[in-house]
């Protein structure tokens, strides 16, 4: 792409020597223009970067992905060594704690992740206000003069005129 190109939402594509030149910034907010987001307020969490709020907003996130991970750990080390072979009643039970112990760290590793990324995302992701211009995604409406739907089979549902 040497030249600007005109797109359906009337603005012009930037060439790729302009793309070159851009900051990632700009880069991202041409992009968004170009397939008609229009950004109307973008502003970072933390605008002076390395204050005591930002770190400790990024070490909450990393504690998070860190137990996360430790937990995956824990998981597989278990799945591998862990007793899981059953034994005649009366003798050592030790197989009755593998379901339970790899449930129990395979639910502390998901509930970490999905913390980690919540905090993530409402922490140190940049606040931003998007309007979309163009086609909206809505369903059509249906009109009274419309065929109701029928069954797989060939069968027509109690509402319809042809089942009276």
């Amino acid at each position: 792409m040497t030249t600007s190109e005109q797109t359906p939402h009337g603005s012009s594509t930037p060439t790729t020597e302009e793309i070159r030149q851009m900051t990632p910034e700009e880069a991202m907010i041409a992009g968004a223009e170009i397939d008609g987001i229009h950004i109307v307020h973008r502003r970072d969490r933390f605008p002076i970067r390395g204050t005591k709020g930002e770190k400790r907003a990024e070490r909450a996130v990393a504690l998070s992905f860190t137990i996360s991970a430790l937990a995956g750990v824990a998981f597989i080390v278990y799945f591998c060594a862990g007793k899981w072979q059953w034994h005649l009643p009366g003798t050592s039970q030790t197989f009755r704690f593998y379901t339970p112990v790899l449930g129990g760290t395979l639910a502390v590793m998901l509930i970490f992740i999905g913390v980690g990324l919540v905090l993530w995302s409402k922490l140190l992701m940049p606040e931003k206000r998007r309007s979309r211009t163009g086609t909206t995604n809505r369903r059509p409406t249906r009109t009274s003069s419309s065929p109701r739907p029928r069954c797989s089979r060939g069968w027509t549902t109690p509402a319809s005129p042809a089942a009276r």
